[in-house]
C-alpha cells in the first residue's frame, strides 16, 4: 500500500475582506483531527521552527494563534481587525 502521509500541512487564505471567521478555522482543525493519526500534526506555529506542541484535544490555542489574538491584544486600538490568518503545522 502506498504511503499517503505528508510531513507538512500548508493552509492559507487570502482575502481583501476582513478575516474574522473563527468558526471556519475551528471546523477545519476539527476535520483534520477527525481524519486520525495520519493527519494530526505534532507541532504548529506561525513561522519555522514550529515550537508549539499540537494538542488535538484542545485546539483553542491554535485558533487563537490563527486569529492573531496575541498580536491584537498588544495593540491599543482594539477596533483594528485581523485581516489575515496563517498557520503552519507539521506531522
Amino acid at each position: 500500500m502506498k504511503d499517503l502521509t505528508y510531513p507538512i500541512i500548508r493552509f492559507s487564505l487570502s482575502s481583501l475582506k476582513v478575516w474574522r471567521n473563527e468558526a471556519f478555522i475551528t471546523e477545519l482543525l476539527q476535520s483534520i483531527n477527525k481524519f486520525g493519526k495520519d493527519f494530526i500534526p505534532q507541532n504548529y506555529d506561525r513561522f519555522q521552527p514550529l515550537k508549539r506542541k499540537y494538542n488535538s484535544e484542545d485546539i483553542n490555542e491554535v485558533v487563537d494563534l490563527f486569529m492573531n489574538r496575541e498580536t491584537l491584544a498588544c495593540i491599543q486600538d482594539s477596533s483594528i481587525p485581523s485581516i489575515d490568518g496563517s498557520l503552519l503545522m507539521e506531522k
